[in-house]
């Protein structure tokens, strides 16, 4: 297959798998069956390319089916119920749809900026025709009710932006090219638009994080000069940005006003994550062991789901999204974020070269915001990050492994 067939046909499975980046009414269950189908069957087809992965992704899969099993055990949901709920999972598993291609280094690099490029366009789209929704959840009415204008407007795969301003950080910094600095500028203004704290506060260190370990690899040697020269010019941007831009300027006031504001009340977010933690250790688990394994992901139908979704989450407000991979362990087991966890600082610590530095500094990125926030897994956020494993794969293949050489 030549270059440009490979990164199509990594498009047209990528765009496939993620419902065409969560259209709208591409939604029915038997487009999930499809979607999972296709990536467990890619899966089995190359089991055999990636021999030096095939341990990990065997434990996940056990690790799934005791989650499935204590699901089944404790809260009497069926063992398809649990694992329909839970196709968030199978995008961990793109890994090997890419394999199944078997793109070279340059040819997932492109694949992989084609990929940062399709979800940023679909997402000032649909920042620029809101409040009607093409993609993700843009016609809920809590995106309307939210307290920061737009910041809740996502589409499938939103977590690629993101990437995007490690990625083209990095390429600026070893090529310094300028279309470089305005992808990056375009990616790291929805991180301005959206306004959340966390973020905000996870992309300076993890932007730090990404200079600091490229400059240890030069020559040269670390520039605080450079440093603060990049800086510089990204606070000028910034401030162009505030002032010109309506949105960006309301939304860092906005972001101003919540850090210094010292009143708390039970309707503050952080009150409610309070309550939230304490109402699941204290009193959802039916025993230790389900506190290990997991209550399973709720279905859309049985009593558990209804409880769960129409009771703990509409009713209470008790949502585990606000803890992020913590609150993702309450009903998908405390292994299975483990192993995620596992795999992503094994891609932190893997030998690669400079041009792939900035894998480091995302999933740096995505393990803290992921203390409070759902990015690193919602909206198809494991399609990207499976994407990233294989590059990491592609220079180390042993990065998985517990022991190396």
């Amino acid at each position: 297959m030549g270059s440009s067939y490979k990164i199509n046909i990594l498009t047209i499975a990528f765009l496939f798998c993620s419902a065409f980046l969560e259209y709208k009414t591409l939604t029915w269950p038997i487009y999930v069956y499809a979607t999972s189908a296709f990536i467990f069957g890619s899966f089995v087809m190359s089991f055999n390319r990636c021999r030096e992965v095939k341990v990990y992704y065997i434990v996940v899969i056990v690790i799934i089916l005791t989650n499935v099993i204590s699901s089944m055990l404790n809260r009497g949901q069926s063992p398809l119920s649990t694992l329909y709920a839970s196709n968030i999972l199978i995008d961990w598993f793109f890994f090997y749809v890419v394999a199944f291609v078997s793109p070279n280094k340059e040819e997932l690099d492109n694949f992989v900026q084609r990929v940062i490029k399709i979800v940023l366009v679909a997402y000032y789209v649909q920042l620029a025709v809101y409040p009607i929704a093409i993609w993700g959840t843009s016609s809920s009415e809590w995106i309307k009710e939210d307290i920061v204008t737009y910041r809740a407007i996502v589409v499938g795969c939103q977590h690629a932006i993101s990437l995007g301003i490690f990625y083209y950080f990095a390429k600026y910094l070893n090529t310094k090219s300028k279309i470089s600095l305005v992808m990056f500028i375009l990616c790291l203004s929805t991180l301005i638009i959206r306004s959340f704290r966390m973020m905000s506060l996870a992309a300076v260190v993890s932007l730090l994080f990404l200079y600091l370990t490229y400059y240890s690899k030069k020559r040269n040697g670390f520039s605080p000069f450079r440093m603060v020269g990049i800086f510089i010019i990204v606070y000028i941007v910034g401030n162009v940005l505030y002032m010109t831009v309506p949105i960006i300027h309301d939304n860092i006031s906005m972001m101003i006003e919540r850090f210094s504001s010292e009143n708390m009340n039970i309707y503050d977010e952080d009150y409610i994550r309070t309550i939230t933690i304490g109402y699941y250790y204290t009193e959802f688990f039916q025993s230790p062991w389900e506190m290990f394994f997991g209550s399973g992901l709720p279905s859309t139908v049985g009593q558990y789901g209804t409880y769960v979704r129409d009771t703990l989450i509409s009713e209470y407000k008790y949502n585990y999204v606000d803890w992020g991979l913590i609150g993702l362990s309450w009903f998908t087991g405390i292994p299975l974020i483990l192993s995620i966890i596992y795999a992503m600082v094994k891609a932190i610590k893997a030998r690669v070269n400079s041009k792939l530095l900035f894998v480091g500094a995302w999933f740096v990125h995505t393990l803290i915001i992921s203390i409070t926030d759902p990015e690193a897994y919602q909206h198809h956020a494991f399609l990207v990050e499976s994407i990233v494993l294989y590059m990491v794969y592609l220079q180390d293949p042993n990065f998985l492994k517990l022991r190396r050489k």
